[in-house]
C-alpha cells in the first residue's frame, strides 16, 4: 500500500466518521473512543500493514485478542461493535482473515496473566476502568503481539498505534517506544503521516 492509497483510506474514514459523529458524539464520549468502531478498526488493520515484521508472524489467520470488561457497558458495547465489524468477510489484516480471541478483565482479573494464557497475534484494548497499561505493554514485549486502540489516551500511556481526531479528521497516533518494544517495524511512510509519541 503507498501513501497515496492511505491517504485516500483516512479521507475516506473522514467523511464517515464526521457523519457518525453528529449521531453519536456523546455516546463515544462516554466510551472515551475518538471515532466509532466502523470507523477506526479498518484503519487501524490498514496501519499494521505498514509493520514489516507483522505479516511474516501470521499462520493462516489474525488471532486478535480484545481486550475488554463484560461487566461495564461502555467497554462491551465497544466489544460487540468489533465483533460485528469483523464478522464480514472484507474484514481482513494484512489480507489474512481474522479470528476474535475475547479478553474479559471484569471483576479485578490480572490482565497480564489473562494474556500469558492465550496465543494472539494482535491486541485490541477497548475502553476499560482499572487496568494496568505497564502490564499489558509488559506482556506485549514479551509475546510480541500488536497493541491497538480507538481510545487515544491509552496510546499515551503505552498501546503502541491508536486512533484520534483533529478537527472531526482519523488522525494515527503511534507510540514509537511501545511500538518497537513489541517487535513491530513501521515504515517512514506511515510514521510521516501519524501524531508520533514516544
Amino acid at each position: 500500500m503507498t501513501s497515496r492509497s492511505l491517504i485516500a483510506v483516512l479521507r475516506s474514514c473522514f467523511l464517515r466518521a464526521a457523519t457518525l459523529l453528529v449521531l453519536v458524539r456523546g455516546d463515544c464520549a462516554a466510551q472515551s473512543i475518538a471515532a466509532p468502531v466502523d470507523v477506526h478498526l479498518p484503519l487501524l488493520s490498514k496501519v499494521i500493514e505498514y509493520d514489516r515484521t507483522f505479516r511474516k508472524k501470521i499462520n493462516k489467520v489474525v488471532k486478535l485478542g480484545v481486550i475488554y470488561q463484560k461487566s461495564w457497558r461502555p467497554s462491551a458495547a465497544v466489544f460487540d461493535e468489533l465483533l460485528s465489524v469483523t464478522s464480514g468477510a472484507s474484514f481482513t489484516v494484512c489480507g489474512f482473515p481474522v479470528q476474535v480471541v475475547p479478553i474479559d478483565v471484569s471483576d479485578d482479573a490480572d490482565v497480564r496473566e489473562l494474556l500469558g494464557k492465550y496465543v494472539v497475534d494482535l491486541v485490541y484494548l477497548a475502553p476499560v476502568r482499572g487496568v494496568s497499561m505497564e502490564d499489558i505493554e509488559s506482556a506485549s514485549e514479551e509475546q510480541h503481539f500488536r497493541t491497538i486502540t480507538g481510545v487515544p489516551r491509552y496510546v499515551e500511556d503505552a498501546i503502541a498505534i491508536g486512533i484520534d481526531l483533529r478537527n472531526d479528521r482519523p488522525v494515527i497516533v503511534i507510540n514509537l517506544t511501545a511500538a518497537r518494544a513489541c517487535g513491530a517495524d513501521l515504515s517512514a511512510q506511515v510514521l510521516r503521516l501519524a501524531r508520533v509519541v514516544e
